[in-house]
């Protein structure tokens, strides 16, 4: 066999129609992360039929001294072909040693196992646990925590919706009750889904950050939503897109049925004075007062509404890959106050039918808890909320160090370590 470096477009050629390929092993994404400060090559090995294994190589010097390699969610390769994955290693073990690597990480986009709805083992579904077993026989070192859990940089588990040749109708009645009257609830209040264009970003930023300040978490700079937008969506591998509400619009639809609620309820009560003594109509005019008074709660909602966020809401927000086999819910965000119009779910309901109608195989919602504890309300919440839809849990096999220099490895985990402590 032989190993190669290889150009762009021979290994996006290669990584697009592999079975395990992801916008993680792409020439896109080697130039999101060179904005970062990474350094970038492709990688490849060919018999006498041509390409069977390429990977992107990631590549960084910490404090000047510790040079990591990393190829995310690959290798791209043949995981069951135990020699091609011995040599491809062996090849990269080379190869990064010369360039003055200490050690190189893959987390393969592969599952350990088959998973239901709940996160249970399928019974007599696939298995892969043989591929790790495998990976440390040949000297990868897997990642784990202390209490045993997997280490890993990038998402370790996420949930799925896979499409059987069902359509979308015979989805949605699989769909839990919760998600399927969020879904309708969206449609009736008249949410609309807009894409949006590299320029209207920063009301995806403000979005998300007002998400991450409510969650705890650190986001993303503005720049890195726009480098990806340059190198993804401009190529049509990656959507954009907020779910708005026009308040005008709304309001005019609660406006009539305030009005006919009004109406109603002046007929039943005109009934009830020409002939207050009759108890026939009492049942109709106390449903037609509560009908009334709710239609009159709604448009008071609504003033509020607009007096804080103005005519034209911005809902919910979220960014998609739409790449290999799946379309894939990279990050999302809401307006916490405003979650009871579904922008949320109809944000998903609209991707999940335009994977159907365009061919792919499945839908991914992308990042769920490894430990799913009910006990802990934040992160089971996120699982509860994509749960609802159907799927079934993924979990990959997780993230390998394979170390070329033991002792320079060690001093890198230390210096980490001491780093994390003082950051």
């Amino acid at each position: 066999m032989n190993f190669r470096l290889l150009s762009e477009n021979e290994f996006d050629e290669y990584s697009q129609n592999h079975p395990l390929t992801s916008f993680h092993q792409s020439s896109n994404w080697a130039k999101v992360k060179a904005s970062n400060g990474w350094n970038y090559e492709f990688v490849g090995i060919e018999d006498e039929n041509g390409l069977c294994g390429a990977a992107l190589l990631l590549s960084k010097t910490m404090a000047r001294v510790f040079k990591m390699y990393y190829s995310p969610r690959g290798f791209l390769l043949d995981y069951q072909n135990k020699k091609l994955v011995k040599e491809f290693t062996a090849a990269v073990k080379e190869h990064v040693k010369k360039q003055g690597g200490i050690f190189f990480k893959i987390d393969p986009y592969l599952d350990e196992r088959e998973l239901d709805l709940d996160g249970e083992v399928v019974e007599n579904g696939y298995d892969n646990r043989m591929v790790k077993s495998m990976l440390q026989d040949y000297g990868y070192h897997y990642l784990v925590r202390k209490d045993g859990s997997p280490k890993t940089t990038m998402i370790h588990s996420m949930f799925v919706l896979e499409f059987h040749q069902q359509t979308a109708d015979e989805l949605f009645k699989q769909f839990s009750k919760h998600v399927k009257q969020s879904i309708k609830n969206a449609m009736k209040y008249g949410v609309q889904i807009e894409d949006l264009t590299y320029d209207q970003l920063p009301r995806f930023k403000a979005m998300l950050q007002k998400t991450a300040d409510r969650r705890g978490f650190i986001d993303r700079p503005l720049s890195y939503y726009q480098q990806m937008y340059q190198s993804f969506a401009t190529e049509g591998k990656m959507i954009f897109r907020m779910a708005t509400l026009n308040m005008d619009v709304y309001q005019e639809q609660l406006q009539q049925r305030y009005e006919k609620a009004q109406n109603v309820y002046d007929r039943l009560f005109a009934k009830k004075e020409q002939n207050p003594e009759s108890s026939r109509c009492d049942g109709e005019l106390k449903e037609a007062l509560v009908n009334l008074e709710a239609s009159k709660k709604r448009l008071d909602e609504v003033k509020e509404v607009v007096a804080v966020y103005g005519k034209i809401v911005d809902l919910s927000c979220a960014c998609y890959f739409l790449w290999g086999n799946e379309i894939l819910n990279l990050y999302g965000g809401n307006e916490e106050e405003l979650l009871k119009y579904g922008g949320q779910y109809l944000l998903h309901w609209d991707m999940i039918n335009k994977a159907i109608d365009e061919g792919y195989s499945r839908y991914n919602f992308y990042g769920i808890p490894d430990i799913l504890d009910k006990e802990d309300k934040d992160t089971y919440g996120v699982y509860l909320i994509k749960r609802g839809f159907h799927g079934k849990v993924s979990r990959l096999l997780g993230e390998f160090d394979y170390v070329i220099s033991p002792v320079m490895y060690q001093l890198y985990q230390f210096a980490l370590k001491v780093y994390n402590k003082v950051r």
